[in-house]
């Protein structure tokens, strides 16, 4: 109830990754357009079972670069695999790698 009589809805929710992708098209695609606002690319490299596509650890890298005034940017999906996002990285970009097991070591 909205107020002080019921109102009938129906629900719907978007996951933000799908949004983004919607926002901005051929961002997850290798584009010209990437390479120009993109410096730094960071990507998630991993397998098996316990993969979880580092979002939260591409996210942490990509604000502390941005933070030091770097530009950034990484793939939108939650588990991405890994070619598309070095076909998104080819052009010539700097990408920081980061690897489930590497972070598990520290």
């Amino acid at each position: 109830m909205y107020g002080k009589r019921p109102i009938p809805c129906v629900g719907l929710s978007f996951g933000v990754d799908h949004i983004f992708t919607l926002l901005y098209p051929g961002r997850e695609k290798s584009s010209p357009d990437l390479t120009r606002e993109t410096d730094v690319y960071t990507i998630a490299a991993g397998g098996g079972k316990e993969y979880d596509g580092l979002l939260l650890e591409r996210m942490t890298v990509a604000r502390q670069l941005w933070d030091a005034g770097i530009r950034a940017d990484f793939f939108a999906k939650v588990k991405p695999k890994l070619l598309p996002q070095f076909k998104a990285s080819e052009n010539g970009l700097l990408t920081v790698i980061l690897g489930q097991d590497e972070l598990a070591v520290g």
